[in-house]
């Protein structure tokens, strides 16, 4: 699943947002805990995940319709706990901040600089290490909600299912769970 929303105007300032916003979808939902959210997926037998605006996911044919509902549900009904936010934000930043000593990662992100043609708030630019800790720090729970209820939904994407399994059903489950899901925000490649 791939849904599209935003353009350049509006998603200018919104990078680091966003990235949180769709890290926090897998730490709880308005019926899971994370645990239990986890729980749900194993059962399922889903390898892969629901992350940004759509997810990537293997699954068997009796439980194709059942994860698609379970996908629509963790995108649509995040639940944004305030602990699993600060959870987030600390992981993030510790993250970020060791990547001073990985010869790797300073290589990368001085290439990305290196090469970067588009300004400080573009979702393309590529921040310094800096940059990216300010950013993190910056960003609240409320902003991560704001930006998903503005840019989330699912008029504007494509799914597709490859394998053996249940067409109708698909197609139902598909309808009943993103078909009312619209996002009003621009959308431009």
């Amino acid at each position: 699943m791939r849904f599209h929303t935003g353009d350049e105007k509006s998603l200018f300032g919104q990078q680091t947002i966003g990235n949180l916003t769709s890290q926090m979808l897998m730490r709880g939902t308005t019926r899971y805990s994370r645990a239990q959210l986890k729980d749900e997926f194993e059962k399922l037998k889903v390898a892969g995940a629901v992350n940004g605006l759509g997810g990537t996911f293997q699954t068997t044919k009796q439980n194709v319709v059942a994860a698609i509902r379970l996908a629509a549900h963790t995108l649509r009904d995040p639940a944004f706990p305030e602990s699993e936010f600060a959870q987030l934000k600390q992981q993030s930043l510790t993250a970020i901040d060791s990547q001073r000593s990985d010869p790797t990662a300073m290589a990368g992100v001085a290439m990305s600089r290196h090469f970067n043609t588009h300004p400080k708030g573009d979702w393309r630019y590529a921040p310094s290490i800096d940059e990216s800790i300010d950013s993190v720090k910056a960003t609240t729970l409320d902003d991560v909600k704001q930006f998903h209820k503005k840019f989330y939904g699912a008029n504007r994407g494509e799914i597709a299912i490859v394998g053996d399994f249940d067409e109708a059903g698909v197609n139902t489950a598909v309808t009943e769970t993103l078909g009312d899901g619209k996002t009003d925000a621009a959308s431009a490649r």
